[in-house]
């Protein structure tokens, strides 16, 4: 039904669909056409304008997942309609930008706390792998600090890789792969330049330092000679070919008895395992420093106001 005054339209009723509810039902229809005709970042445009003159709105993220469920169904009579308007949308763009809004819809109604939680998770559950860890430890204890981590690993990465791609273009789709590839690769080479050497560096103390502990249990002659082959390998590097391997690379010179040969063996292996694991934190604390700090700031940074967009930017995107 169309309103006139004076010969001049003053509005139009969609009777259909007129009803007293909720405003954030209209917002969404009118997010929903937004989405679609340009992309998600004119829908989240008009929101911000919407709500810098009314007031923020409730529930939109159910109402942007209802309303969604019509182009969903009938995406290529909604693009007929548009070619009817005059505008040439493609199926295929419009499909992608649908897909993108529909996933950030539910991302919103099933929303966690966020990032900030995901990097605390996974760093509550690598620091109790770390603190619990021991050479002669069972496995199985570390199943709770590995599942806390890989809780917090699956609300990390999803909501990352959202944020780098929601108003992404989709022509701009396989460019975008390549750079976060790159970036992923780069960090992951750094991170294990910077954790190597701290490691490598740990790693030869506490050989000399574990050494000197096992040695004590055996015959006098032998302990010298036996704190010297880690501390020989320590200087000179170290190499673990297998599982099962101490990683000293100690030679027995020949005529050793063979019960102390035995005890030379099994002490090696111990002495590498606890210098290991000893080395092995101070490694794993340095990430998980860098991720306890990374989930504060996105923390400080998820609590800033959003900005209202100006009238001029919001005429320059319609």
């Amino acid at each position: 039904m169309a309103t006139w005054e004076d010969g001049h339209l003053r509005g139009i009723v969609d009777w259909d669909g007129a009803r007293v509810g909720d405003p954030a039902r209209d917002v969404a229809v009118a997010r929903n056409d937004l989405a679609i005709f340009i992309g998600p970042s004119a829908a989240d445009l008009f929101l911000e304008r919407y709500e810098s003159l009314r007031g923020p709105l409730t529930d939109l993220a159910y109402w942007d997942v209802h309303v969604s469920l019509g182009p969903i169904k009938w995406l290529a009579h909604w693009v007929a309609g548009y070619r009817e308007l005059g505008v040439d949308l493609p199926l295929s763009v419009a499909r992608a930008r649908l897909e993108i809004w529909v996933r950030r819809a539910l991302e919103r109604l099933f929303r966690t706390p966020g990032v900030s939680l995901g990097l605390t998770l996974f760093v509550v559950g690598m620091g109790y792998v770390a603190w619990t860890v021991s050479a002669d430890g069972d496995r199985w204890a570390l199943l709770p600090g590995l599942v806390v981590a890989g809780i917090g690993m699956g609300g990390t990465w999803t909501p990352i890789f959202d944020l780098a791609t929601r108003t992404l273009e989709p022509r701009l789709a396989g460019a975008a792969s390549g750079v976060l590839s790159t970036i992923q690769e780069l960090g992951a080479v750094l991170a294990t330049a910077v954790i190597g050497a701290v490691l490598q560096n740990r790693l030869a103390i506490a050989l000399h330092d574990q050494a000197m502990l096992y040695a004590q249990r055996l015959p006098e002659d032998f302990r010298a000679s036996f704190v010297a082959g880690f501390s020989d390998a320590a200087k000179q590097g170290f190499e673990v070919v297998g599982a099962g391997q101490s990683g000293a690379g100690l030679e027995l010179p020949p005529g050793v008895p063979t019960d102390v040969a035995a005890q030379l063996a099994q002490l090696a292996h111990a002495v590498f395992g606890h210098a290991f694991v000893d080395a092995m934190r101070p490694a794993m604390g340095i990430p998980l420093v860098l991720l306890l700090v990374a989930a504060v700031l996105v923390a400080l940074v998820a609590r800033q106001p959003k900005a209202v967009a100006s009238p001029e930017r919001t005429r320059a995107v319609a």
